[in-house]
């Protein structure tokens, strides 16, 4: 394959368009003006007034707002933004589909399994594993600090931890980012290059990363940086086992990669293909908007706030990150990072990028654009524009140096104590001395035991700060008496309290009997009862039966009983300590509803053994 001669062929295809260095700098006017020749344009008046009823678009004068009133009133008036909206079945009078497809008993493992299993985007808030200000302290502004995420998922805990680095850091900051999956692998990198690409300028480069990390679209300029990009990374493949690179950043520091070169030119393939975004969103469609998973979707919406349900379903329809009001016919060139070569989606219909960050965070940024928290993608869309800048300026201004690989944690461990001074992209800047060890849920698939033997050894012993962190999402699963729905007296107790926090009602004669409540209600019970469970004791016992304590004492490691990465649950905070919190109903929206938290993930953190 020559792959310059097929990025030509593809630049050459785009309809040429300018473009701005940013999109979106502000909500613009919603109405639409003809701009001749067929082609329409938001107009250029800066928008102060918001539609009163929906909030989600705003205009720059009443004129406007009137004109605009024909499109618009469409969404304004849309069922989902009813508080009397129903779900599907309960319309049509029959049983929901997700009660015949998910018996109760199978209600956690079958309700995420629409789709394909390519987690591209994760479902827990990206967290800043440096966390300096409970750590090493002012100290670490003229340190050298070196991280490994074994099983990075998505580069959002890469762009919290690197925004975490005081601004005026000295010191050299080298990040091991790896993952197994090599579609993973080149989405992250791909993404990486295109934000921290020194020739792209940051703000261009800014809504270019969004879009490649997150959108099933691009406009035709963004694409153009899109094979501009691929061509630097995989212009020259090598016939060895592994193909390894290194890239400029705008810093001093480089972005390296090593990975399989099979595996890649597979990837490679992909992004080359040339299947038109009718057939992609037509893929994407397919899994997204399926009509026989109505249910489910509608199941979800029954705990969102009315204001949220039409974004979610135009998200899930369109897959553009972006304000709800703006004009994305110009986003003509599909994403091909996150489709297949035949432009199928890669991911499963319970995917939603909001479940990766904190929407307290996300609605916040609400103020500093003018928008309203209705318009929820288009709030997400402008905190990652500050995020993804934040993240670019920190590399440009210190000297962070990012090697990605694509290997088994295990192997890599092993690999990454094999290597010596002799020579290569990474063996020759990466010590075997990490201050953060991010080893993501490994442990539930091969033991906590293994991971701390693979990775034990390799924690900084010189550093009383250094962590070994780790998260189990299934640890409950073998153990009965861990699960709240296993406890009928437990949930019989907590029925109202949990109906109070998520914000849901029914209406039954049975008086609170759980059997007779509404099918959707039910389920969501179901799914979010583990949050007021004190599951502390059946912890422990899951530790035990690990073997945990004497397994870190074996690598001279304990697990650290004040957690100082990641609270121990999430809707927990520091200050909670081993303590239940007192949850509040817009805490537990934002976290477990509209973040997608689940509530049986723990976390967990061990230490140098003289560290406490």
């Amino acid at each position: 394959m020559n792959i310059n001669k097929t990025i030509n062929s593809r630049l050459e295809s785009l309809e040429y368009t300018e473009q701005p260095d940013s999109l979106w700098l502000s909500l613009p006017c919603a109405n639409l003006i003809d701009g001749g020749s067929g082609q329409v344009a938001h107009c250029s008046q800066p928008a102060t007034l918001f539609c009163s009823k929906c909030r989600l678009v705003k205009y720059c004068s009443k004129k406007c707002q009137n004109s605009h009133w024909k499109e618009h009133k469409k969404a304004c008036n849309h069922p989902l933004r009813s508080p009397a909206w129903k779900p599907a079945w309960e319309v049509e009078g029959r049983e929901p589909s997700f009660v015949i497809d998910d018996p109760p008993a199978n209600i956690m493992e079958q309700q995420n399994t629409f789709g394909r299993k390519t987690y591209l985007w994760e479902n827990t808030p990206a967290a800043d594993y440096l966390q300096l200000r409970k750590n090493e302290g002012s100290a670490a502004v003229d340190q050298d600090l070196k991280l490994c995420f074994a099983a990075s998922g998505d580069i959002r805990n890469l762009i919290k931890t690197v925004n975490g680095l005081p601004e005026n850091y000295r010191g050299k900051c080298d990040i091991y980012f790896n993952d197994k999956e090599p579609l993973v692998t080149n989405h992250n990198l791909v993404a990486l290059f295109a934000l921290l690409n020194p020739d792209i300028p940051l703000d261009r480069a800014v809504d270019l990363a969004i879009h490649l990390t997150y959108s099933s679209a691009l406009t035709p300029a963004m694409a153009r940086d899109f094979y501009q990009c691929i061509t630097a990374i995989y212009a020259n493949p090598p016939s060895s086992l592994c193909w390894s690179g290194e890239l400029p950043t705008r810093g001093l520091g480089k972005l390296r990669f090593t990975q399989l070169t099979t595996d890649t030119l597979d990837i490679l393939q992909t992004y080359l293909s040339n299947y038109p975004l009718r057939d992609a969103l037509q893929g994407m469609r397919e899994i997204m908007m399926s009509p026989q998973r109505v249910d489910y979707r509608h199941k979800h919406m029954l705990v969102l706030k009315s204001e949220h349900r039409l974004p979610y379903e135009y998200y899930r329809n369109m897959g553009i990150i972006s304000p709800f009001s703006v004009d994305t016919t110009t986003f003509t060139e599909p994403n091909r990072t996150i489709f297949d070569q035949e432009g199928r989606w890669l991911s499963m219909d319970s995917t939603n990028p909001l479940y990766g960050w904190h929407m307290t965070d996300v609605c916040a940024s609400s103020k500093k654009y003018n928008i309203d928290v209705a318009d929820i993608y288009g709030c997400f869309f402008y905190y990652l524009k500050d995020e993804f800048e934040k993240f670019a300026k920190r590399v440009q201004n210190c000297n962070v140096n990012i090697y990605i690989t694509q290997f088994e944690a295990h192997t890599l461990s092993k690999m990454i104590r094999s290597w010596t001074n002799q020579g290569g992209n990474i063996s020759q800047t990466v010590l075997n001395i990490f201050d953060r060890i991010d080893t993501s849920n490994i442990i539930d698939y091969v033991g906590i035991e293994p991971i701390l033997d693979d990775w034990g050894p390799l924690l900084n012993r010189r550093n009383p700060h250094a962590v070994l962190s780790a998260a189990s999402m299934n640890w409950y699963v073998r153990d009965p008496d861990a699960q709240a729905l296993n406890q009928p007296d437990f949930v019989k107790s907590k029925l109202q309290e949990l109906m109070k926090l998520l914000g849901i009602s029914y209406q039954s004669p049975s008086r609170g009997n759980p059997e007779k409540l509404q099918y959707g209600v039910t389920y969501n019970l179901m799914l979010s009862i583990g949050m007021l469970h004190d599951d502390g004791v059946p912890f422990q016992a899951y530790l035990g039966q690990e073997h945990a304590e004497s397994a870190a004492r074996q690598n001279k490691l304990q697990i650290r009983q004040r957690r100082r990465i990641r609270p121990k649950r999430l809707g927990h905070r520091f200050a909670d300590g081993d303590k239940m919190p007192t949850y509040t109903p817009a805490r537990v929206y934002d976290v477990f509803t509209l973040g997608g938290g689940e509530p049986e993930i723990r976390f967990l953190e061990f230490e140098n053994l003289s560290a406490s």
